[in-house]
């Protein structure tokens, strides 16, 4: 039996924006996306 946990999405709360920029830690040997939103 395949393992159903080895693709499934996470919160990565390493993310941060702060001064314009926006860093985050990314586990290795993985798919990571970042979504951003604009302030109106």
């Amino acid at each position: 039996m395949e393992d159903s946990t080895s693709v499934l999405p996470a919160q990565n709360v390493s993310v941060k924006a702060k001064g314009g920029w926006l860093t985050a830690e990314l586990p290795a040997v993985s798919w990571s996306r970042i979504r951003l939103a604009l302030d109106s």
